[in-house]
């Protein structure tokens, strides 16, 4: 976005508590050190808050983040100040290892998870509200 790269950590840390940093990485060769932009928290356990995957929507305006249970909607916030930031929680019904979003357009979204001995190995569309 704008010649940024854009990093979501996924937080494994013990004691756990839904707490992930934005780091901003200008888009072109060299040397960087990432730039802290934002600090948010997401709520519920590992499988609703731990940031699988992220995508932004073609107008700029939109960010999903997605875990294994849900997705969540940023909004709000500014190339370089992530920290005011709205987040809005959208239940998948549905628990699996989810690692891949992407914006098919603005309303919506192709979601993949990973294959495991029962379950998995799929691509869904969701459409957004």
């Amino acid at each position: 976005m704008d010649g940024n790269f854009y990093l979501f950590t996924k937080n494994r840390s013990k004691g756990f508590d839904g707490t992930f940093l934005v780091f901003q990485i200008p888009n072109k060769e060299g040397n960087f050190e990432a730039k802290l932009v934002g600090k948010l928290k997401l709520h519920g356990g590992y499988s609703d808050a731990a940031i699988t995957s992220a995508a932004i929507n073609g107008t700029k305006d939109k960010i999903v983040l997605l875990t294994h249970k849900n997705i969540h909607v940023l909004t709000g916030f500014s190339v370089n100040d992530f920290s005011k930031a709205k987040i809005q929680k959208i239940s998948l019904n549905h628990n699996s290892q989810k690692e891949a979003v992407t914006f098919l357009n603005d309303k919506t979204l192709l979601i993949a998870d990973e294959k495991d001995k029962n379950t998995g190995g799929n691509i869904y569309k969701f459409d957004l509200k």
